[in-house]
């Protein structure tokens, strides 16, 4: 099913770039302060500290599709569609992944494909 004026966040393809954070950032419209809170966030989440210089193929798989949601739910899109979302996720980062997706205020659609 196709949902119109969705943002789409696959979580099999994280992220767009192969190089810098910067250039995910300035993909998904993400100013300098807001910038400032996702680095902080993905590093609360993860325990790895980035910057906007970071190279983003350096990160683990379950790393970039962390960053990919922070980058999706950061971005001023107030309309977003996951798929494959919990099934790329630990269990401990499942559950707050979950909680920053319930907070967010965004008009969200979780899409899992079971093969």
């Amino acid at each position: 099913m196709i949902h119109k004026d969705y943002l789409i966040a696959d979580a099999d393809v994280p992220l767009i770039s192969c190089d810098e954070l910067r250039d995910e950032l300035l993909i998904y419209n993400i100013d300098d302060s807001t910038a400032n809170q996702l680095i902080n966030q993905f590093e609360e989440l993860t325990g790895k500290a980035i910057n906007r210089f970071y190279k983003v193929n350096e990160l683990s798989g379950g790393q970039k599709v962390i960053l990919m949601v922070l980058l999706v739910l950061y971005s001023p899109a107030p309309k977003i569609h996951f798929k494959n979302l919990m099934q790329s996720l630990d269990t401990k980062r499942r559950e707050a992944i979950k909680n920053l997706i319930n907070s967010c205020g965004k008009d969200i659609i979780l899409e899992e494909n079971n093969d």
